[in-house]
């Protein structure tokens, strides 16, 4: 069998998480139909025999079939205690044929959801730990059994056509800075016209191409026997083989990694962090009265008005003597209608598979300018009355492998010009190339990226992700390891990020807000 399987054992909380997780995500769309990846991501939750052919509901019932969880498991300890039998397990699973996957992680008391990125789609569940023996039967069952029916997959476009709709301004200038920076990559929602009139023949073509056991890695992490969570996945997964020959070329893949990982003495890291990682954002001043409107960043909270400055000064650039300026020469985008007026800055961030180093110091310099100089740079730069930064694609770093961009929104004042309120965004970021943090700085921005990857990885879900992330395309990321890079991060590291960040591709964009 090539499915790989990572299991951690994590006994006495009575769940189990399993996700499984394929290289194929938005970047492996064919051509002409962008979104392809998010669509068969759609249509591997079926509804079962007997609800009809559509299942256009399934995202909602997956996101809401989690609230019983905890409570499930608590009342079956006992139960848990003694384990059912392999063949009994199987008699069950038979019974359950004509439910959906859906309907039986819900029955269960569990959770279920998916996530397509650029690079990958991860498909993750967790239930109380004596319904693992149905969880994988019905995972393999939808793998092996993957045929949509063309009801199907119009309810399920349907459905993604509404998520594209619904993505507000954020998402949508982030996908424009990524677009303008990275010429080629595309996030992974898809366009609507794109995915009109696509086939069920496609959505099957793609899913035979891609969803490969040698592109896959399964990861069970919870209250379980690895001995016997291996019997289990041999037994349900023997018979899923490579797909049919094709032309897709396959992911590059990390050498295997070990079948089985022990109990951790402590939780440790989620490998996507989301927005909420690192905390609301905070006014930066108190707002006066009369003050401008405020920025609102992607994916995560508001930045308050602040006070009204004094008249603009020149916009001359004042960097650090000792500053290597970029070799790329900025790409100045077209203006972007926004909330207000502003700026949008996206720099390149380094390759985690090729420098993790470099990019966890860069993840660590965002936190760092957001939480103290970014602050320091509205309330001295009259030009800028906003300000905040956001590290990875809509504030979730190590979400994909690469390519991955620092995205910067300022606020500009009236009167003030674009190119004034970037060259105060690249002050800031020249003085910490010249010259690095202190300690307390810096240890206060690795505290909270820290505290965020405990508080993310306190979770059984959160842990299977990143197993199954790690086998397939950050080896550095497995559970309880980001911790230790962040807090290895030195000032002098700080400041090569820093460098490394002026001296990539970058891009700027004026935002515009509506005429009042």
């Amino acid at each position: 069998m090539s499915l790989r399987l990572v299991t951690e054992e994590t006994p006495g909380r009575g769940l189990v998480a399993v996700a499984l997780t394929v290289a194929a995500g938005g970047d492996d769309d064919p051509p002409g139909r962008h979104g392809m990846a998010h669509l068969v991501e759609h249509l591997m939750f079926p509804r079962g025999e007997g609800h009809g052919d559509g299942d256009g509901a399934a995202d909602g019932a997956r996101n809401a079939a989690g609230a019983g969880a905890a409570a499930a498991a608590a009342g079956r300890a006992e139960e848990r205690a003694a384990q059912r039998a392999l063949d009994e397990a199987g008699g069950r699973a038979a019974g359950a044929e004509g439910a959906g996957f859906v309907a039986l992680v819900q029955e269960a008391g569990g959770m279920c959801n998916a996530e397509t990125h650029r690079d990958h789609t991860v498909l993750h569940t967790v239930v109380p730990a004596d319904a693992l023996p149905d969880v994988l039967a019905l995972e393999a069952r939808r793998l092996l059994r993957f045929r949509p029916a063309p009801a199907t997959v119009r309810s399920e476009t349907a459905v993604i056509a509404e998520e594209i709709r619904a993505a507000g301004a954020g998402a949508r200038l982030w996908d424009t800075v990524l677009a303008a920076l990275h010429p080629g990559a595309r996030h992974a929602y898809g366009t609507t016209a794109e995915l009109t009139g696509v086939t069920a023949e496609e959505a099957e073509s793609f899913f035979r191409a891609h969803y490969r056991p040698e592109r896959a890695v399964l990861s069970v992490v919870g209250d379980v026997d690895a001995g016997r969570v291996a019997a289990l996945v041999e037994r349900e997964f023997g018979a899923w083989t490579p797909g049919l020959p094709t032309a897709v070329p396959s992911a590059t893949l990390p050498a295997a990694v070990p079948a089985t990982t022990r109990p951790a003495a402590a939780f440790g890291t989620l490998a996507s962090l989301t927005a909420s990682a690192f905390g609301s954002l905070a006014p930066l001043a108190p707002p006066a009265s009369g003050a401008p409107a405020s920025l609102t960043p992607p994916a995560s909270g508001t930045l308050a008005p602040l006070a009204a400055h004094a008249p603009l000064r020149s916009a001359a650039l004042r960097l650090p003597s000792g500053h290597v300026p970029s070799p790329y020469r900025p790409t100045l985008g077209a203006a972007i209608p926004y909330a207000r007026d502003g700026v949008a800055v996206g720099h390149a961030l380094a390759d985690p598979r090729g420098d993790f180093r470099l990019y966890v110091a860069q993840v660590v310099l965002c936190e760092l300018l957001r939480r103290s100089r970014l602050p320091h740079l509205v309330a001295t730069a009259p030009e800028v009355d906003a300000a905040t930064v956001q590290c990875g694609y809509q504030g979730q770093w190590l979400a994909s492998a690469a390519p991955d961009l620092a995205l910067v929104l300022l606020g500009r004042v009236p009167g003030a010009g674009t190119e004034e309120a970037v060259a105060r965004w690249l002050e800031a970021l020249g003085e910490l190339a010249a010259t690095p943090p202190g300690e307390t700085e810096l240890r206060r921005a690795a505290r909270v990226l820290r505290a965020g990857c405990h508080r993310q990885s306190d979770s059984l879900p959160a842990r299977a992700v990143t197993h199954a992330r790690a086998a397939l395309l950050l080896p550095h990321t497995t559970p309880d390891a980001l911790p230790a890079h962040l807090a290895a991060v030195t000032p002098a590291d700080v400041s090569t990020a820093a460098r490394a960040l002026l001296a990539a591709p970058r891009t700027v964009h004026p935002l515009e807000g509506a005429a009042a």
